[in-house]
C-alpha cells in the first residue's frame, strides 16, 4: 500500500490532523502534483498551532511554488544577452522574457581564476527565498481574511497555485436542498436501475473490499435531448448523499496551447481533494470526441488527458462518481467507454405518461388557468415528447393566449384545449435522435452496447 493511501486512511480517522496533512503535501509535491500538495498545505496551516510546524509547511510551499515557477524554455530562445566582457568574464543577461516573472537580471562575476564568487550567490539566493516565504505568507492571511470577511467564500478553494492568462472557473459544491429521486414524477424502472447498479452497491463497501473491486467509477447517461439526463445526475448524488460537482465546457476549454488540458487535470484534482464526491460533465462528448474523427490536435490531446485522468497510471480516482451525459454516444472515443472508465451506460428515453402527466403539473406551476387541466389526456397526447419539448407546448399555449388578449381579447387564463391546440404545432424532438439510432444499432451495435435502446425501439416504435 502506497504512503498517500495509507496517510488518506489516517487523515479519515483525524481530519484535522495537521501533521498527516502535512505529510500528505509533502507526498503529492514529491510525486509533481502540485495542486494537491497546495491544498493540503493550506489545510495543515489552518489546522496548525506549532509555530515551528507552520515554517515547515511554508517552507514547503515556497519550494513547490518555486519549481511552478522555475522557466521551462531555453535561455538562448528567451534571452538577450546584452553585454559580454571578455577581459572581465562578466555575463549580464538581461530582459529575460518569462511569462510569470518579470525581468530578471542575472550577473555572475568571476574571479581571476575562473571561479565563482560563492558566498555572494548564496547570499543571493537566500534573499531570494525569504522573499518568497514573505509574499507567501501575504497572500495567505490575504485570503483568511477574505474568508473570515465573507461568509458566501466558504465553499470556495481557499488557494490557487496556477495562474492563467485566462482565471481558471473555482468550483463551488452544490449547497442547495437535496434534490432526490422523489423529485422526478415517473421513470419508475430507469430508478430502478440505478438503485440496483449504482446506489445499492455504494451502500455496501464491504462487498466491494471483499471481491476487490474499487468504489466510485463511470457512468455514461445518454439519450435523446430535454429528457433529465442532468436531473438524473443530481439526484443520484442526492440519493448517495454526497457532493455534486458539475463541470461546464467553458470550465475547461482554453484558447491558449496546452491549457485546457491542465483545466481538465486541475479539476480532477479538486474531486480527489474532496472525495467522496459525484464529479458530472454534461455533454462530456466536447471532451471525449472520437480521435479517429477528429481533425484538430489540440482536441485529440484533450481526449487523450480526459483518458488518462479517469484510468491513468497515476489516477486515484476511488471514492468519486464520474458521471457523463451526451446526446451523440456514437461519437465517443472508443477508449473511453471500456472497463474502468464509462463502463456503465445508461439509457434515459423520453419520459414515459406518469412523467409527462408531472412535467406539465410542474410547467404550469404559477401560471393562470381557467378550470381543470386534464393532465392524463395531455400525457397520453404527447408521446415521444422530451421534456424540453412540453415546455415549448405550454409556451406556445402561453403566447397565443397573450396574443389573444393583446388584440382586445378578454382576459384569461390557459384552458386544456389551449394545450391540445399547441400540441398540435409542436412535433416531438426525440423522433429524430430514434431513427438515428436505430440505423445506429442496426449496423454498428456487434458489441451489445445499445441494447437498451434497441429493446426500448422494438416496444414502442416499431414505425420508425
Amino acid at each position: 500500500m502506497s504512503k498517500i493511501r495509507v496517510l488518506e486512511k489516517l487523515l479519515q480517522e483525524m481530519p484535522d490532523k495537521s501533521e498527516i496533512l502535512y505529510l500528505l503535501g509533502l507526498e503529492y509535491a514529491e510525486n509533481g502534483n502540485s495542486t494537491a500538495a497546495m491544498n493540503y498545505f493550506i489545510a495543515a496551516l489552518k489546522n496548525c498551532n506549532e509555530e515551528d510546524l507552520k515554517l515547515l509547511i511554508v517552507d514547503a510551499m515556497s519550494s513547490v511554488v518555486k519549481k511552478e515557477k522555475a522557466p521551462q524554455t531555453d535561455l538562448k530562445e528567451n534571452s538577450k544577452i546584452s553585454d559580454i566582457q571578455e577581459d572581465k568574464k562578466v555575463v549580464k543577461i538581461e530582459e529575460y522574457s518569462n511569462p510569470k516573472k518579470e525581468c530578471i537580471e542575472i550577473n555572475h562575476e568571476f574571479e581571476a581564476d575562473g571561479e565563482f564568487d560563492e558566498d555572494e550567490e548564496i547570499v543571493k539566493e537566500e534573499e531570494y527565498e525569504e522573499a518568497e516565504k514573505e509574499e507567501l505568507e501575504e497572500e495567505f492571511e490575504e485570503v483568511e481574511e477574505a474568508n473570515g470577511n465573507d461568509e458566501h467564500l466558504e465553499n470556495v478553494i481557499d488557494f490557487q497555485v496556477f495562474k492563467t492568462k485566462r482565471e481558471i472557473h473555482k468550483f463551488i459544491e452544490e449547497r442547495e436542498e437535496k434534490f432526490t429521486f422523489s423529485d422526478i414524477g415517473g421513470y419508475e424502472e430507469l430508478k430502478n436501475i440505478l438503485t440496483i447498479r449504482i446506489i445499492k452497491p455504494l451502500f455496501n463497501p464491504s462487498i466491494f473490499q471483499k471481491f476487490r473491486k474499487r468504489i466510485g467509477g463511470g457512468i455514461l447517461f445518454y439519450g435523446p435531448p430535454g429528457c433529465g439526463k442532468t436531473f438524473f445526475a443530481r439526484a443520484l448524488a442526492g440519493e448517495c448523499n454526497l457532493p455534486f460537482l458539475a463541470v461546464n465546457i467553458s470550465d475547461i476549454l482554453d484558447p491558449y496551447f496546452g491549457q485546457s488540458e491542465k483545466n481538465l487535470k486541475e479539476v480532477f484534482e479538486y474531486a480527489r481533494f474532496h472525495k467522496p464526491c459525484v464529479l458530472f460533465f454534461d455533454e462530456v462528448d466536447t471532451f471525449g470526441y472520437s480521435r479517429v474523427k477528429q481533425r484538430q490536435e489540440s482536441f485529440r490531446v484533450l481526449t487523450d488527458e480526459l483518458l488518462l485522468q479517469m484510468d491513468g497510471f497515476k489516477s486515484e480516482n476511488e471514492g468519486i462518481l464520474i458521471i457523463g451525459a451526451t446526446n451523440t454516444p456514437w461519437d465517443l472515443d472508443m477508449a473511453l467507454l471500456r472497463q474502468g472508465r464509462f463502463d456503465r451506460l445508461i439509457f434515459v428515453p423520453p419520459p414515459d405518461l406518469e412523467a409527462r402527466r408531472e412535467i406539465f403539473r410542474v410547467k404550469l406551476m404559477g401560471r393562470p388557468v381557467d378550470g381543470e387541466i386534464n393532465y392524463d389526456l395531455l400525457a397520453q397526447r404527447t408521446s415521444f415528447f422530451s421534456g424540453a419539448d412540453i415546455e415549448n407546448v405550454v409556451e406556445t399555449a402561453a403566447e397565443a393566449i397573450i396574443d389573444e388578449i393583446l388584440s382586445g381579447g378578454k382576459e384569461r387564463g390557459i384552458t386544456t384545449g389551449d394545450l391540445l391546440k399547441a400540441i398540435e404545432k409542436v412535433k416531438p424532438s426525440t423522433i429524430e435522435w430514434l431513427r438515428i439510432m436505430k440505423n445506429y444499432i442496426t449496423f454498428a451495435n456487434e458489441d451489445g452496447r445499445f441494447d437498451d435502446v434497441a429493446k426500448f425501439i422494438n416496444k414502442y416504435c416499431r414505425h420508425l
